[in-house]
């Protein structure tokens, strides 16, 4: 039977939080506020870098518009330091001879097709779908509405695969199951709206029967 995953990209294929974490802090540092690196580091875990700006933008008087700047390009900077999460190609590689399709569907924005490239993972994925795309930001569900309908995928075998809690709402927002990709030592707090929560990406391809 064949079944379809759209995936999200940092904390998930990409083990890019140390570089966000830090591109995160010198962006607000940049801005003029000293705060502690692992408190924002678990604020944008916990909920998104949209909600953190916007939080500091309304608590400190820091101009939203120019932390968005100052991230944007200190993540462009670092693009190349981003690394694959461990397991993510054999994950991708197993589903996909099982029948399983590939898409993306993430808030990162002209860094991402890049880095895929780079990674050497972008032909598994039939289309990505950035920030760029112009759809509303998860836990919007418009994206992935879009590639079920564009693909004809059935939503009854269509997973999103994300690594926090607003991924698991833009799958039920969409209407498909949600893989809550959930390391030990996560700070998110599963709610228990997911379909599937693994520990490791490789767990993934195992439970294919039961999907």
């Amino acid at each position: 039977m064949e079944k379809s995953f759209i995936w999200d990209l940092d904390g998930t294929l990409f083990d890019s939080y140390p570089v966000i974490g830090r591109c995160v802090w010198e962006s607000v540092c940049l801005c003029g506020l000293t705060l502690p690196r692992e408190e924002l580091e678990r604020e944008i875990l916990q909920s998104s870098i949209y909600e953190c700006f916007l939080r500091l933008e309304r608590e400190y008087g820091l101009s939203n518009e120019a932390l968005h700047r100052e991230h944007h390009r200190l993540t462009a900077l670092r693009a190349g330091e981003i690394p694959l999460m461990d397991g993510a190609e054999k994950t991708l590689t197993e589903l996909r001879a099982l029948g399983g399709r590939h898409f993306v569907f993430t808030n990162r924005g002209a860094t991402a097709e890049e880095i895929l490239t780079r990674l050497g993972i972008r032909d598994y994925f039939e289309e990505v779908v950035t920030a760029l795309s112009g759809f509303p930001r998860k836990p919007s569900g418009a994206g992935v509405d879009y590639l079920t309908e564009k693909y004809g995928l059935g939503r009854v075998h269509c997973f999103y695969v994300g690594d926090r809690l607003l991924d698991v709402d833009c799958a039920r927002n969409a209407g498909v199951g949600a893989v809550l990709f959930c390391p030990a030592g996560s700070v998110v707090t599963p709610n228990g709206r997911e379909t599937l929560r693994i520990e490791a990406l490789q767990e993934l391809p195992q439970y294919w029967d039961r999907l």
